[in-house]
């Protein structure tokens, strides 16, 4: 978008054109201003904020609008990957490798544990 931003803020000001907004972190207060135009995003307090049951279920029936870059009125060379400063060389899905696994089902636990101590010793997971 090529305009500043702030985020989390708890109190937002518009002055002379320019945004002046106060925000916290587990360890500050900050102050902020940038000039306009500006996008900010806005926290109603610092606590964390849980889903309710009724706001689940509503979720379930709302709609969200799908906006092509049309409807918003964007340049195509902005957005996707022509937009993008990012270039991908490959992508690829790792092949998983089968681990070999072993199972002590000896009914004494103290057998079961002497077992694995010394399969761990053997594969030098373990020393004694």
């Amino acid at each position: 978008m090529d305009i500043p931003q702030i985020t989390a803020a708890l109190k937002v000001q518009v002055k002379d054109g320019e945004v002046i907004v106060d925000r916290d972190n587990e360890m500050t207060s900050q102050t902020l201003s940038c000039k306009l135009p500006a996008m900010v995003t806005v926290m109603r307090n610092r606590d964390l904020r849980f889903p309710t049951i009724k706001g689940k279920m509503m979720s379930r029936k709302a709609t969200v609008p799908h906006l092509s870059a049309a409807d918003i009125e964007v340049p195509l060379d902005t957005i996707g990957k022509l937009g993008s400063p990012t270039t991908v060389f490959r992508s690829f899905t790792p092949k998983v490798t089968k681990v070999e696994g072993v199972v002590f089902t000896d009914e004494d636990p103290a057998v079961a544990v002497d077992k694995l101590v010394n399969k761990l010793v053997e594969d030098k997971i373990l020393t004694r």
